[in-house]
């Protein structure tokens, strides 16, 4: 069995210096058969495609980040549908809103996001960040009946149940690893197991020992065996779960 990294950024400066070929055999050599890149606005988005024509390996999301909203232009939504249509392509993201940082105004947020709700139309899959705005994020994509995926989720424990009852699926990474982060531990262990994924969120986060350096998708593995842990599970077991439920969501297979 393989693993997929369900979210990361290889199109990121912090990945230029490095030989995405030597990158991709690595992981590869480590288990990471598949990895999804994330757009965060349209040009980023154009380059993530562009390395899923290059790599068998590596797939797609199109979409406008929260950090990037008030930067957006009005025919930029137009221009992600089109991607949309690419058969590497396989969720909108990463979309959401983030109050904790507030680099776009929150009101622009909001209208981006409700935009890249609509691209998605309730077909393709969406990414949410929902960084100090776990809430609201909540509240509006109960206007839009779809498939979700939480990514990196750091909020409040208790707004877990009202995700999952939308059917959303939760993805763990590096953070669980860190010692102030014992709320990620806890939702990873109220999440269930059918709702599971895992990713790096390269070349952030990168776990225990790697901690503060370019977190690259070979480090996974080690996520994966602290998630094991944490569960009281081998890794085969949630390797086999984790990539049986990435193949479901994103690929419709399995």
């Amino acid at each position: 069995m393989y693993l997929v990294d369900t979210h990361i950024h290889l199109t990121d400066s912090k990945y230029r210096e490095l030989s995405l070929e030597s990158l991709l055999f690595k992981a590869k050599e480590e288990g990471v058969k598949k990895l999804i890149t994330l757009g965060v606005d349209l040009k980023d988005s154009l380059a993530a495609l562009e390395l899923a024509e290059k790599y068998e390996d590596v797939f797609f999301c199109a979409g406008i980040h929260p950090h990037e909203a008030d930067k957006a232009k009005t025919n930029d939504t137009a221009e992600l549908a089109k991607l949309l249509q690419h058969p590497k392509c396989v969720a909108v993201g990463e979309v959401g809103l983030d109050f904790y940082y507030e680099f776009s105004k929150p009101d622009e947020q909001r209208k981006v996001f409700s935009k890249m709700l609509e691209l998605a139309n309730g077909k393709k899959p969406v990414v949410l960040h929902t960084r100090a705005a776990e809430k609201e994020v909540l509240e509006i994509i109960k206007e839009f009946p779809g498939k979700y995926h939480c990514h990196s989720y750091t909020g409040d424990v208790g707004l877990v149940d009202d995700y999952l009852r939308l059917g959303a699926f939760f993805s763990f990474n590096g953070m669980m690893s860190f010692k102030g982060a014992q709320n990620v531990r806890d939702i990873a262990k109220k999440v269930p197991l059918e709702r599971i994924f895992v990713e790096s969120d390269g070349p952030y986060l990168a776990p225990v020992p790697y901690r503060g350096k370019t977190n690259l998708p070979e480090y996974l593995k080690t996520t994966v065996e602290f998630l094991s842990e944490l569960l009281g599970m081998s890794y085969t077991e949630v390797v086999t779960i984790t990539t049986n439920n990435a193949e479901r969501f994103y690929f419709g297979a399995i």
